[in-house]
């Protein structure tokens, strides 16, 4: 799957041997009790007396209740089992609060695959991207949850146009992506560094007198300032990890990261391009991303 989303479905509650969920009784009653025996439109007599609770008999707003409890896929086998419930699960105002934090216990995982051109001297940097505090002249509301961003940082400055893939996985599990380019990269920078070789603080090239190749400063402005608000969780020198990963070049690098909700994780996958050997047609298409799994 390609693009910048990916269609996401919840991993079904797993079912408790000893304490099993009202809507999975309702749902598999033969696995603690035998079948419920219809009566009357909406309405079921349990057959076993110490099964008291009549699901039938619950109002509206408890079993929506119950079927975010139970999960996606329960709530989906309960639909099949009567009516009422196909009616009351198949409207969409009765999952309005799925994506709340504590209304479901639903784990929604993805798997992002990136492919890029990797050398044995790069830096692979994964972390968290917060948005910048709301000013005055903000004119839109800033999601507070904090995004997942992978960073390229290439050992050979002709790939820099890599760049890196801020990612967002939603509560409803959408996921959005987004290239970024490196903050040394940018124009705002790039006249920074013409500065400091204009006012000493950098030594200018012969004879052209140009910033030196590779150089690096401190720098931040209006233009790049959302780049200050990064924090990096893990970064991977692919030198370093040679001896412990011999088949690097071919299963690529992983990391994981499991969101504040406890309903939501993340695994990005790195993989190295394989593009024809002597050619180099398609590295400037890259990185590309894809939802390969979803659970």
């Amino acid at each position: 799957m390609g693009g910048d989303e990916g269609l996401v479905v919840p991993f079904a509650n797993q079912m408790s041997m000893y304490s099993p969920s009202p809507i999975a009784l309702a749902a598999e009653p033969h696995f603690a009790h035998p079948p419920l025996k219809p009566r009357k439109k909406y309405e079921y007599e349990c057959s076993n007396p110490a099964q008291s609770t009549k699901l039938m008999h619950l109002p509206n707003e408890l079993l929506i209740k119950i079927s975010l409890h139970a999960g996606f896929f329960s709530a989906l086998t309960l639909i099949k089992t009567h009516p009422r419930f196909n009616d009351l699960l198949m409207d969409p105002r009765s999952w309005n609060d799925y994506s709340n934090a504590g209304a479901s216990d639903d784990m929604i995982e993805s798997e992002i695959t990136i492919c890029t051109k990797i050398h044995t001297f790069d830096h692979l940097v994964f972390g968290l991207w917060d948005s910048p505090p709301p000013t005055a002249s903000t004119t839109t509301t800033l999601s507070s949850e904090p995004s997942v961003y992978f960073e390229h940082m290439t050992f050979s400055e002709q790939y820099d146009f890599l760049g890196g893939v801020n990612m967002t996985l939603t509560r409803t599990g959408r996921i959005q992506s987004e290239f970024f380019e490196h903050r040394e990269t940018l124009a705002c920078y790039k006249r920074a560094l013409i500065t400091a070789v204009e006012q000493g603080i950098l030594p200018g090239t012969a004879p052209s007198g140009e910033p030196p190749a590779g150089a690096k400063i401190d720098h931040s402005c209006e233009e790049c300032e959302r780049y200050d608000y990064r924090r990096v969780l893990k970064s991977i020198f692919v030198f370093d990890e040679v001896p412990y990963n011999p088949r690097w070049g071919k299963e690529g690098f992983c990391w994981r990261y499991q969101y504040k909700d406890g309903r939501r994780s993340v695994k990005v996958m790195i993989k190295p391009y394989e593009g024809a050997v002597g050619y180099g047609a398609g590295v400037k298409d890259l990185p590309s991303l894809w939802i390969k799994k979803v659970k």
